[in-house]
């Protein structure tokens, strides 16, 4: 099994980007259990539904938590080994290969740009509007109702 690890890049990359991952959302966590933070926890979940309605609340919850991940994702040591293997990706020379996009390559393409949304839940849209000097992002439902 370790031979196959090391031998295939693309699975190796995959490892270490799983351990950042995972060590960036256990710093998270450790700093979203603290006692003191309780109580602002409980505040953001009320603002969350507040602002985005209780059908959207628990996804927008999870979005901002993942905002505590991201900013701790390069402090693993694992983010440098990443680095480097992304630097030689980036230095091998692609095949020529008249089949590009590939139908592995177009899945890949669609996970990352669609998503199935939960249908129990409200469909928004933004809308920037100028008022005077400054944007404003409205958000909408889809049946017109901005909030």
């Amino acid at each position: 099994m370790t031979e196959t690890i090391s031998g295939d890049k693309t699975l190796n990359l995959l490892l270490i980007w799983e351990a950042v991952i995972d060590k960036a959302q256990d710093k998270a966590f450790n700093q979203l259990i603290l006692k003191e933070i309780k109580d602002t926890v409980a505040n953001l979940i009320k603002s969350l539904c507040r602002d985005f309605g209780e059908e959207s609340a628990a996804r927008e919850l999870v979005r901002t938590i993942m905002q505590l991940i991201l900013r701790r994702m390069y402090e693993p040591e694992e983010f440098e080994e990443l680095d480097s293997l992304v630097r030689e990706f980036n230095a091998t020379k692609i095949q020529d290969n008249t089949d590009y996009p590939s139908n592995e390559d177009l899945l890949l393409y669609n996970k990352l740009m669609f998503y199935s949304p939960n249908p129990e839940e409200p469909m928004w849209t933004e809308t920037f509007i100028k008022s005077r000097d400054f944007p404003i992002l409205q958000l909408c439902y889809c049946s017109n109702t901005c909030v």
